[in-house]
């Protein structure tokens, strides 16, 4: 069975920088969250039974709930706002609504029959839903679906999960599988330009196959791992989305692709280490409800103490850093020493080598970030001045990660901070995960 771990607590490459900037009293996520919850979408359909989440890494809350999503109203689009269809495009695919069993049951179905695509320009015909999704409440997407390839069709990838973290071009060769997305209100529309989110293959359970020849796919979208960085915001979704490269099947082939029984899930998710924990943060997101009324107290000075390490922490004051930043490059920060042989992607295979670079670009882009915010100029070092600062506690990520400390110098309290960054890597496109903050302090005086 395949296990799967969920990400959200860790969703940012970038983590460092909010971290910052929560220091010094940012407000701006509290303003994109209020306009986040203006204009997210009703998510809408028939209430219809849970689908079956035995022998997948899900769990359900006891007030789980599904709806359908239709057979009847897809088209062929073309979601590439920047380039609009020539009218040449011969894309090759006709879409039929019609029912098919599964497991003995007649459910409603969607039935892609796709030929060689002609004509096709820069944006990609897609097979689209007009129909409003607020993934971060119903982040389930769930169906079953079957992939009927010719003979003289060769680049089959079976049962196997695809390779990630390469070019979007070959994301699409396979001729046994298919992309998977959606299309926002105000993001470029990715999937318009060969660029899915994630693809069948990603999230389908094989093991569950139907005597019919149909597998199930699960995929929290909100949560879960994707086979892309390039996506949609989860609440801002108006269209739901389906690709096929056409292009690549040989003239006179023709590929079908029958995909049943899709719904939508919420109380619903992918199974995480500390449930307890998880549940008290989506309730405290769930229940958040700034006050605007007055705002004039978002001008003032951050209050003093409200990081609970010690009473007054000084990055920068009177306009001079209170610390340095302190850079790892011994082989402490070697991917080896996080990830066993077994655990290896194409991402981390990739980045071997690459460690110490990272480690230099990511203390060159906090020193440059501190010195804009602040207009501090912060030292970088290989390690501490003074031999009382606390070890920086090493930070991990799925793919690569760059940990480095920033040690603060106080009259009450020596202090040192980690950040973990997901850097990019020469292989291109990969799907990537950062690491919370962590902060450890030694005292030099009773506090």
């Amino acid at each position: 069975m395949k296990m799967r771990k969920g990400n959200r607590a860790a969703s940012c490459g970038f983590v460092w920088v909010a971290s910052i900037f929560a220091a010094f009293g940012a407000i701006g996520a509290d303003c994109a969250c209020e306009r986040s919850r203006a204009h997210r979408p009703v998510t809408r359909g028939e209430a219809v039974a849970l689908p079956d989440f035995t022998q997948t890494p899900y769990t359900l809350a006891p007030d789980a709930s599904a709806i359908a999503i239709p057979n009847q109203g897809w088209y062929v689009g073309y979601p590439r706002q920047d380039k609009p269809p020539t009218g040449k495009e011969r894309p090759g695919i006709t879409i039929i609504a019609t029912n098919a069993t599964v497991r003995g049951a007649n459910v409603p179905a969607l039935r892609l029959e796709l030929v060689r695509g002609e004509e096709i320009g820069p944006s990609s015909p897609c097979i689209l839903l007009d129909f409003p999704v607020d993934f971060e409440e119903y982040n389930i997407w769930s169906f079953a679906a079957k992939i009927e390839v010719p003979e003289g069709c060769d680049r089959l990838i079976y049962d196997s999960k695809p390779t990630t973290g390469r070019w979007a071009q070959i994301m699409s060769e396979s001729f046994d599988d298919f992309g998977i997305g959606a299309v926002d209100t105000d993001q470029l529309a990715w999937i318009g330009l060969d660029s899915f989110a994630t693809d069948f293959k990603n999230h389908h359970y094989p093991e569950k196959r139907s005597p019919e020849g149909f597998d199930e796919f699960r995929w929290d979208v909100r949560d879960e791992e994707r086979a892309a960085y390039k996506g949609f915001v989860h609440d801002r979704v108006k269209q739901l989305a389906f690709y096929y490269d056409t292009r690549k099947i040989p003239a006179g082939k023709k590929v079908t692709i029958t995909i049943a029984d899709m719904k939508l899930v919420k109380g619903a998710g992918i199974k995480v280490d500390e449930p307890e924990m998880y549940g008290q943060w989506l309730d405290w997101v769930r229940n958040y409800r700034p006050d605007y009324s007055d705002s004039s107290h978002f001008l003032e000075p951050p209050k003093e103490g409200r990081l609970g390490l010690f009473d007054r922490l000084w990055l920068v004051k009177d306009g001079v850093a209170q610390g340095e930043i302190v850079v790892d490059m011994s082989d402490g920060c070697l991917l080896e020493n996080y990830y066993s042989t077994n655990d290896w992607n194409y991402v981390i295979r990739g980045g071997r080598g690459m460690e110490r670079e990272w480690q230099r670009s990511t203390a060159a882009d906090l020193k440059r970030w501190l010195k804009e915010i602040t207009g501090a100029d912060f030292d970088c070092a290989r390690w501490p001045k003074a031999r009382a600062a606390a070890t920086a506690l090493p930070c991990a990520s799925r793919d690569a990660t760059s940990t480095f400390s920033v040690r603060i110098r106080s009259a009450r309290a020596t202090a040192s901070t980690a950040f973990s960054r997901t850097t990019p890597t020469s292989s291109g496109r990969c799907s990537s995960v950062g690491s919370m903050p962590t902060v450890s302090y030694s005292r030099q005086s009773k506090i």
